[in-house]
């Protein structure tokens, strides 16, 4: 849709060519982006970020369409295809329980947000715990085998060589032990949060549907649980190769069926809560209420979009939020940095041809009305971002844009004036050297 725009633009500049008024706004335009440009590799460097303009960092995070998820979009009915259930600090003994109780109703998968293994691979009975409850670790193996529908988490690693570096890139994985792995499917549970200076989570926006490892291709946990649920809306969703994909945030906790433990236990719902379910157990809560704050983000979902104060979502409803989305192929998408800067070059074009318009007809008022346009613009803009994200699921920056339009409003002004006057300098002084 963009690029068709663009090449109409282009062909009609093309036309129009011999048109001075043109001409000139092509030129300007041209010298405007690449200002923009540069501009925007500059505003990148940890120099600006940290000794030009440290409020940066505090304003990363946000973004004008925040305040759209919450507050402009209708709510959605309550989600029924996934029950959520705590499982606490259940030991493994009683999570097959679980897991026994929930394969007699027919659920289409079972997805446990968690890793049955020992931490740090020590395995010996003093360092890993879990290893003493031998009839527990045998049942839960026993129940995920009879199950056959299980998903388990895992976590995509670093080796110390790529660990110096920050990218997202990755080499191995922490898997449960062979006696649930080898019965199970898994996904990895790993997110790519933004953390703040202090190194505290701040925001997830994004997942990663896949990653590379070596030879094979590993996915995420919510596509896992997503493809048990439906394999072709599953595979279409990974068929757009994107290294990240964006979540579209639709439902807090409350608008997902919710089980806790000692329901399950009693048996204390309706089979049609679960027969062809998607069951996503995890850690929702203590014996005391309390949700596990090492387990939760911030996601921009709430009515406040700045000011934010604990965490506002646990991992396992932002995975259930995932597969929501991808059931209901609700994807967001975003512009690419190419297509913002063609979107921008189009709208800088059309802004510069209005100033200089007002340069020739109105010189004494371009400042005030320059300034004015400019200002109807990032008004208008807010507001089409707002709109297109609420009503077409599309994300854009217009940094670039608005950018833009501050750098033409001085462009054109040194095109019209200090340019010619720099042009009759030049000449009269070649005349005197003649």
């Amino acid at each position: 849709m963009i690029l068709a725009i663009v090449t109409l633009f282009v062909l009609f500049i093309v036309l129009s060519y011999r048109i001075k008024l043109m001409r000139e706004a092509m030129l300007i335009s041209m010298v405007t982006i690449m200002l923009t440009i540069i501009a925007y590799q500059i505003s990148q460097t940890a120099f600006f970020r940290v000794y030009v303009y440290p409020e940066s960092f505090a304003l990363e995070n946000y973004e004008i369409t925040d305040y759209a998820f919450a507050n402009l979009r209708p709510n959605p009915p309550i989600e029924d295809r996934i029950v959520l259930v705590n499982f606490g600090l259940l030991q493994r003994g009683e999570i097959a329980q679980l897991v026994e109780i929930f394969t007699k109703y027919e659920p289409k998968v079972i997805a446990i947000d968690a890793l049955f293994n020992c931490d740090g691979g020590m395995r010996d009975s003093i360092n890993c715990p879990q290893l003493l409850d031998s009839v527990g670790n045998r049942k839960l193996s026993n129940a995920i085998r009879n199950a056959g529908n299980i998903v388990l988490g895992s976590k995509l690693l670093q080796s110390d060589s790529l660990s110096r570096f920050d990218v997202d890139l990755f080499d191995s994985l922490e898997q449960s032990d062979p006696s649930f792995r080898d019965f199970s499917k898994h996904g990895f549970v790993s997110l790519p949060v933004k953390k703040g200076i202090l190194d505290e989570v701040v925001l997830c926006r994004e997942f990663w549907p896949q990653k590379r490892l070596a030879n094979k291709v590993e996915v995420a946990f919510s596509v896992q649980v997503a493809s048990f649920y439906d394999s072709t809306k599953a595979k279409k969703f990974l068929d757009r190769d994107r290294d990240f994909e964006e979540i579209n945030y639709r439902r807090n906790s409350n608008l997902f069926m919710l089980l806790d433990t000692e329901d399950v236990l009693k048996e204390n719902f309706t089979s049609d809560l679960l027969k062809d379910k998607i069951i996503i157990m995890g850690y929702l809560s203590d014996e005391t209420g309390d949700p596990p704050y090492g387990n939760m983000f911030y996601v921009p979902l709430g009515k406040r979009v700045a000011g934010r104060g604990m965490p506002n979502m646990l991992d396992i409803v932002v995975n259930a939020n995932i597969i929501s989305m991808i059931l209901d192929e609700d994807y967001l998408d975003r512009l690419s940095d190419t297509q913002e800067f063609m979107l921008a070059f189009l709208l800088c074009f059309i802004h510069v041809l209005f100033l200089l318009v007002i340069f020739k007809k109105l010189p004494v008022w371009y400042d005030l009305m320059a300034v004015s346009l400019v200002i109807v613009q990032l008004g208008f803009y807010s507001w089409l971002r707002l709109f297109l994200f609420a009503e077409f699921n599309l994300q854009i920056s217009l940094a670039a844009t608005i950018t833009s339009l501050a750098i033409a409003s001085i462009a054109v002004v040194l095109y019209k004036e200090l340019l010619p006057h720099l042009i009759s300098k030049f000449k009269k002084r070649n005349i005197l050297n003649d």
